[in-house]
């Protein structure tokens, strides 16, 4: 189960990483050439103009956080066949915490991966203090 959970994670992060940045063509503004360096044009502070064609794509992945929550849930299920509760527990609160923020740092979302991190051990510490 651990394996499948890892598998998870690591097929996350090479879909992400294949798709890459898409590459800014060169000259796309003023900012960019060397003319406008030579002509004394400042580049700071100005808002740039960027086509629709060059927004950066976003696309969802929610379903790869699922994915890697269900993996880690799976784990917890099999503490109740298990001979030895506590290492299917602990794997799973591991693949838990990690899972999703993994998959956002492999998105390229450092913010979001840290908030998923802090939820996800802020949130049930709270909880036991509450019970």
């Amino acid at each position: 189960m651990l394996c499948a959970a890892l598998l998870t994670v690591l097929f996350s992060a090479s879909t992400a990483l294949a798709r890459g940045p898409k590459a800014r063509g060169a000259g796309d503004s003023h900012c960019d050439s060397a003319a406008s360096v030579e002509n004394g044009r400042s580049c700071r502070g100005q808002k740039r103009d960027r086509p629709e064609a060059e927004q950066p794509e976003r696309r969802w992945y929610g379903w790869q956080v699922l994915l890697a929550d269900a993996a880690a849930g799976s784990i917890f299920a099999t503490t109740a066949v298990a001979d030895d509760p506590f290492r299917p527990m602990f794997a799973g609160v591991a693949v838990w915490t990690v899972g999703a923020p993994g998959v956002h740092f492999a998105h390229g979302n450092v913010k979001q991966g840290f908030g998923s991190l802090g939820l996800r051990i802020a949130l049930p510490v709270l909880g036991m203090g509450v019970a």
